[in-house]
């Protein structure tokens, strides 16, 4: 009879861990991927150059606010943030960029600044904003469309790939390889071992499943 008890004492403890654990891991996915909408004011120029605030949707119905800079260029460049940033991280870069001939487009990618979007999910469903941009500066009659994407913004670059390569010259910096190193890299700050997590990896692997039914 102890023996018995003793055997489902231990059973719901084992029980309990697993569901913390599996619990733990779709929490922490809920904050990885939770928007980050930031309101801010728009600027009316840079270097100089009028900056026009553009509102545009993608195929999926987002809408996608960016900032164009016209530099009386056939030339533009696309500037990406990473993870929960937003076009402002980007104006150095697009100072730069107009340095160099390039007009430039600095779009805010799904959920997060002033961009629609429920989740983020690290380049994937953001590819779709990059496309959308793409298409923005066509209408434009930019002819020679380039992208820097730094971090997840990289790895909307490298999805967007597969149905848009046409882009004069391409600039990845810090890309993740895998979903799994994207949450490794985003967890790190929580100073836990990452098999606390793993539910978390696997809950992002069905989710993409079921998108993409």
């Amino acid at each position: 009879m102890f023996r018995k008890k003793h055997l489902k004492y231990w059973g719901f403890v084992v029980l309990s861990g697993i569901i913390i654990w599996i619990l733990l891991g779709y929490f922490s996915a809920q904050y990885l991927v939770r928007p980050n909408n930031v309101d801010f004011l728009d600027i009316s120029h840079l270097e100089n150059r009028k900056v026009e605030s553009l509102s545009f949707n993608t195929d999926d119905n987002v809408i996608v606010s960016a900032w164009f800079i016209d530099n009386s260029s056939e030339k533009a460049i696309i500037l990406l943030s990473g993870i929960q940033g937003n076009r402002l991280s980007q104006i150095e870069r697009a100072k730069f960029y107009l340095n160099q001939g390039f007009s430039v487009l600095i779009p805010d990618l799904r959920g997060t600044g002033k961009s629609s979007g429920k989740i983020i999910s690290f380049g994937w469903h953001e590819r779709k904003d990059l496309l959308a941009c793409v298409n923005q500066l066509k209408q434009k009659n930019i002819k020679k469309i380039s992208v820097v994407g730094q971090s997840l913004g990289a790895a909307t670059i490298v999805y967007a790939n597969v149905d848009y390569s046409e882009f004069e010259f391409i600039v990845l910096e810090s890309c993740y390889d895998n979903i799994e190193s994207a949450f490794k890299n985003r967890i790190e700050k929580f100073h836990l071992p990452y098999f606390v997590f793993k539910p978390c990896a696997s809950l992002n692997s069905v989710v993409r499943l079921i998108n993409n039914l």
